[in-house]
């Protein structure tokens, strides 16, 4: 297990990717798994495989036949083979030249639909790039969230698009609704992404051999018609909006109104939200499991078994410990104070610090406990009840459950109401839980009288 452990932490990209993609996945029945990791993980074109797929490496291929659903992460992600399932890839470039029967899901920095890429149902992609090759098919409709998607293929039904620039020479079957940056914007990469393509110009463009059965609908700065030289059967639709830069208020001018964040900015923060919490949460697991694995489990154990309990415990050490905090400052103080006047300030700063000292201390290993190692325990506990749906006792490696429980709680954490409700019931059951084994373990330390 320690060896497993240690990988893990070795190759943190690839397994925060992979979580990010279990997102989507637990929503789906329990069902059978496969997995594979390693540097270069190669799907041969004539492997079948009959249970859903999660690959982890820096470089993963998949010429084969995937009977399920296809969980990739990595750096460099190719699927050329068929899945008879949806397929969720997040890594650094992504290439589909396949078949996928369910869904196309993809996050990266630049994505690529090849000239023989099939899509029965609908793709999304959130990340810098998107290029769909002349003679790709998207079956439904196309969700683009970043800063360029250059369009040469089909689809179906409808295109979304919320970026920079988008290029569209291939062919939509109904409507296409864009918000694009102006044309006389100077193309910008705004941090560097590795495998990102050249930037292409803002704006929209429609080429002559394009076409679209439905409306285009467009949101811009500048209205960009000259660059249209392809007609939808539904007619354009210009819609403009604020340029990024607002002029200089004249004085005694009303302030001009605040602009809301965009979709793509209220997609990142949720991402980034998302993400940040996994990351945590992911690291104190493993140190737990790494470190001090016999605690960590004792704690679920407590956690599975003593719910009520550890939920009532919680419930009081949290009132506890806050009280705790505010009383010992203020003894602290008043302690100094008196000592500064008995002793002339001889003592009163040697008090002061060491007690402010040991107050700090306590107060950071409480708040660490709220925040992280709390609820590491119930997400595992999560993780691992999942795993064993159907009665059967879990007894693979233990990082996967930790990994799909964290991955859930950091994805319903962000549900208004319910977030904060489920996240409040998380820390103070496995606030009692921690403290229901540290108190197990001290009695039965103390030899009875």
């Amino acid at each position: 297990m320690g060896k497993l452990i240690v990988g893990l932490c070795r190759r943190p990209v690839p397994v925060i990717a992979l979580a990010l993609l279990l997102l989507v996945g637990l929503a789906v029945p329990a069902r059978a798994f496969e997995f594979r990791s390693g540097n270069t993980v190669t799907i041969g074109s004539d492997e079948v495989i009959n249970d859903d797929l999660f690959i982890s490496g820096s470089t993963v291929i998949v010429n084969g036949t995937v009977n399920g659903d296809l969980f990739a992460a990595g750096m460099n992600l190719e699927v050329n083979g068929t899945v008879n399932g949806s397929v969720f890839l997040a890594g650094q470039t992504l290439s589909v030249n396949g078949r996928v029967v369910g869904s196309l899901y993809g996050a990266g920095s630049s994505a690529t639909l090849g000239g023989r890429a099939s899509v029965a149902r609908n793709a999304a992609f959130a990340g810098y790039a998107l290029r769909t090759d002349n003679g790709s098919a998207i079956g439904r409709d196309l969700t683009v969230a970043g800063y360029q998607a250059l369009l040469g293929g089909q689809v179906v039904r409808n295109v979304t698009f919320n970026g920079g620039g988008l290029v569209l020479s291939g062919r939509v079957g109904g409507d296409v609704t864009a918000r694009v940056g102006a044309p006389n914007a100077a193309p910008r990469l705004p941090v560097p992404l590795p495998g990102a393509p050249a930037p292409a110009p803002q704006g929209i463009r429609v080429t002559p051999e394009a076409s679209i059965g439905g409306r285009l609908v467009y949101r811009s700065e500048v209205e960009q018609s000259d660059a249209i030289q392809a007609t939808p059967q539904g007619g354009v639709v210009f819609e403009p909006v604020e340029a990024e830069e607002q002029p200089a208020a004249q004085p005694g001018a009303p302030p001009a109104a605040r602009r809301g964040p965009t979709f793509g900015q209220q997609v990142l923060r949720w991402f980034l939200g998302v993400l940040r919490t996994l990351v945590s949460l992911l690291v104190v697991g493993v140190l737990a499991l790494w470190l001090v694995p016999r605690l960590f489990l004792a704690a679920v154990g407590r956690a599975r078994e003593r719910t009520l309990a550890a939920f009532g415990w919680g419930l009081l050490l949290w009132i506890g410990g806050w009280v705790i905090a505010v009383v010992a400052v203020v003894i602290i103080l008043l302690v100094a104070v008196l000592l500064g006047i008995v002793t002339l300030g001889g003592l009163a700063w040697v008090v002061l610090g060491l007690g402010l000292a040991i107050w700090g201390l306590f107060l950071t290993v409480f708040l660490f406990v709220l925040a992280y190692a709390s609820k590491v325990v119930v997400a595992f506990l999560v993780g691992e009840l999942l795993f064993g749906v159907g009665g059967r006792r879990y007894q693979g490696p233990l990082f996967w459950p930790l990994l799909v429980g964290v991955t859930l709680f950091a994805l319903v954490r962000t549900i208004p109401i319910l977030g904060p409700l489920v996240s409040a019931a998380v820390t103070l059951i496995g606030l009692g839980a921690l403290w229901l084994v540290w108190y197990d373990r001290r009695r039965r330390a103390v030899p009875p009288a």
